[in-house]
């Protein structure tokens, strides 16, 4: 019971951040900022991508382990589904991040949705979601 308890209070945390993000503002930014240290990855996660719409490149390191989710090797303890939304949540940010940074920080991101679009143990949405990205930057460029 106090399990359930807990993955509902890290539901309610996280949704926090999304809404954090959508609403945006220096008191917002600096709890979103706060949250990318929290324990629990939907948290960090949701706090990097709302971080990201705000142009801010405090996210990247969050946005960076969420593009190399699939990367090392699959995570066991985390569904097909969960991972593919967490790679394209990723690679969304990503895509609203890039246009607010400077090269060598832009790098960073290129580089990963790269290996997205690369590698054949990625799942063909995914590959596609990184490809139309890089082509959105490379056209905004």
């Amino acid at each position: 019971n106090d399990e359930k308890m807990a993955d509902g209070m890290s539901g309610i945390v996280a949704a926090a951040a999304y809404s954090l993000g959508v609403i945006g503002g220096e008191r917002a930014r600096t709890r979103l900022t706060e949250m990318l240290l929290d324990p629990r990855s939907d948290v960090r996660f949701n706090a990097a991508t709302g971080l990201a719409r705000l142009g801010d490149r405090a996210s990247i390191p969050v946005l960076l382990e969420m593009l190399s989710i699939y990367r090392d090797h699959r995570d066991s303890r985390r569904s097909e589904s969960r991972q593919l939304a967490i790679a394209v949540s990723g690679i969304a940010a990503a895509r609203h991040l890039l246009p607010f940074l400077s090269h060598p920080d832009r790098e960073h991101l290129h580089q990963a949705l790269e290996s997205l679009c690369e590698s054949r143990e990625v799942p063909p949405r995914v590959r596609m979601d990184a490809k139309a990205s890089l082509l959105a930057i490379s056209a905004a460029d």
